[in-house]
């Protein structure tokens, strides 16, 4: 009798394991065929790369992770895995709740949690990157910029035209409001329709090497992690949202301004829950506010009785959940104040966020 061939089904809950160890079996099989024929039968090695691992469902990092480790004493192989330790201690941590749980686990941990000792069994050679400077996250954004040709299309050529005539202004040293105003004034036989979709078409090509737009994504970096992928999606982002912005005329009739447009996208970015608050205008006003009694609370360290007396004060505002989320957030509460500096009531925020709240419900 073979070794798989025993009953076994009644000593385990899951019948199929027999066809499961069966499949590990033809696996390692076809998986050394493939290394022999990749390695020309280890004479080189196979490095077999696995990469945004943090990037799946919580289960399946460990899933992967637990599947290399079988794979681990395959001699020509290695195996190069790209990750955010923490997303996957944790996934790892959530898996295992009980064992991390346990008293024998607590006592035994010398301080490191699980998931890290787990991965510390498997990863043999760990690889830290350093965080990106803000001189390099600088190239990316320069990088990202470049002036753009105009491509050719359908338009009527009396708008091509006024392009041609704007662009030439503008080598003079003329800013585009100017040299659109100096075209209209030379050339009255252009409808002012056309000009002002020439003077659009313009600057929809040239904005990426505007010094305010690279100005404003400056500003954003702070924000970004010093992640180069968030800062180029951020990019990606910003220009969609200028060429929306320039198309329905609100950056001419300064409805939109392109500083506060970079602060608008960061806050829809970094915390995408605050949007919905924030279409009520007596939110914003409020958590500004609450956050400056906590201030007071917190920052200045005031007496017992003071502090006391502060909470009492807090209590009302923290009786809205929005509040008491975002309470304590101060860079978030830094943009708020950026993006409306002066405030006396709630009309004041609501009519200064609309323009920005319509953009962002714009569909794209």
């Amino acid at each position: 009798m073979g070794p798989f061939e025993l009953n076994i089904s009644k000593y385990i809950r899951t019948p199929e394991y027999k066809t499961r160890v069966g499949f590990l079996g033809e696996f390692e099989k076809d998986f050394k065929f493939v290394i022999d024929a990749a390695t020309n039968n280890a004479k080189t090695s196979l490095v077999i790369f696995v990469d945004d691992l943090d990037r799946c469902k919580p289960a399946k990092p460990v899933e992967v992770i637990e599947a290399i480790n079988q794979l681990l004493d395959a001699e020509p192989c290695i195996f190069v895995m790209g990750m955010d330790v923490r997303t996957i201690a944790g996934s790892i941590e959530a898996k295992y709740k009980d064992l991390a749980e346990s008293s024998v686990e607590k006592d035994s941990s010398g301080g490191l949690p699980l998931g890290y000792r787990f991965l510390e069994k498997i990863v043999q050679v760990p690889f830290r990157l350093p965080k990106v400077s803000r001189k390099t996250l600088g190239r990316l954004v320069d990088g990202s910029l470049t002036p753009r040709e105009a491509s050719p299309d359908n338009r009527a050529a009396v708008v091509v035209e006024a392009e041609h005539l704007i662009q030439g202004e503008e080598r003079e040293g003329k800013g585009l409001e100017e040299a659109a105003e100096t075209v209209r004034s030379a050339r009255p036989d252009i409808s002012n329709d056309a000009l002002m979709e020439a003077k659009r078409n313009v600057f929809a090509r040239t904005f990426d090497d505007d010094q305010e737009v690279r100005t404003a994504i400056y500003d954003a970096l702070p924000y970004l992690e010093s992640n180069a992928r968030k800062v180029k999606r951020f990019i990606n982002l910003f220009r969609l949202q200028l060429l929306i912005a320039n198309r329905r005329h609100l950056l001419e009739n300064k409805v939109i301004e392109i500083r506060q447009l970079s602060r608008w996208l960061v806050l829809v970015s970094c915390w995408p829950e605050i949007v919905d608050a924030l279409n009520d205008p007596a939110f914003p006003p409020r958590l500004l506010d609450a956050h400056k009694l906590w201030r007071t609370s917190v920052s200045e360290s005031p007496g017992l009785e003071n502090a006391q007396a502060v909470q009492v004060l807090l209590k009302p505002y923290l009786d809205d959940p929005r509040v008491k989320r975002f309470l304590d957030v101060s860079n978030l509460i830094d943009l708020l104040r950026a993006l409306v500096p002066t405030y006396s009531n709630s009309g004041d925020f609501s009519n200064a966020l609309e323009p920005y709240l319509q953009l962002s419900a714009t569909p794209q």
